[in-house]
């Protein structure tokens, strides 16, 4: 995820167990993030203000908030493992929302999307089960974004999703690739609504326009 307060990219390195910020300016290593108890890594955002990182930390079943840029706090979790409110199991991505009260969380074990607020006190529920109906997610929820107008936009392993509100029908976007060659991460440039999917069978990059 990119920090533009601190000109930083964070990234999360599963197999290491740490999180890592490097320069943008340069591409230089900065450092290891220190987060207590880290794991298994997985997804993560850096909040709208640049001031929290969140980290999905996928063998804990938890999320770590991490102040950042001189943020007052420390580092903490939310949440709990378990399949009730308020609890997560392997969770595989987390995501702000654009004003940065609210975390949406692919609740990969789950097979469900939550969204929560910073205390980790349950808000809402998108979709659940796993399969290729509308609101199922094929492969488990990977990746998880709320775009400027309050969808929340989910990738599982075949396409991506958007929901308008909670309980409502989900529509799969129609998206300009054919062939997202397995889908495993999900973000979106808010200047003008391109979405970015990680496809990780091929491991690359695509950024997409909605249809």
């Amino acid at each position: 995820t990119h920090d533009a307060r601190s000109s930083s990219v964070y990234v999360s390195d599963f197999s290491m167990k740490r999180v890592s910020q490097w320069s943008v300016t340069d591409g230089a290593f900065v450092g290891v993030v220190d987060i207590p108890g880290l794991d298994k890594p997985v997804g993560l955002d850096a909040s709208p203000a640049g001031d929290l990182l969140a980290v999905a930390d996928k063998n804990n079943s938890v999320i770590h908030l991490v102040p950042l840029n001189g943020a007052a706090g420390e580092c903490h979790t939310i949440c709990r493992a378990g399949s009730g409110d308020g609890e997560l199991k392997d969770p595989y991505d987390v995501s702000f929302s654009p004003d940065g009260t609210k975390l949406i969380v692919a609740d990969w074990g789950n097979q469900r999307v939550v969204v929560m607020d910073l205390t980790g006190t349950f808000l809402a529920q998108y979709g659940g089960g796993t399969g290729t109906e509308a609101g199922q997610f094929a492969g488990g929820p990977r990746g998880v974004v709320m775009d400027n107008t309050g969808n929340v936009l989910v990738a599982d392993a075949v396409r991506v999703q958007t929901f308008a509100a909670p309980g409502a029908a989900a529509t799969e976007l129609m998206l300009t690739m054919d062939n997202a060659g397995g889908m495993a991460s999900l973000a979106i440039d808010r200047r003008n609504g391109c979405i970015v999917v990680a496809a990780g069978k091929d491991h690359n990059l695509a950024v997409l326009t909605r249809e």
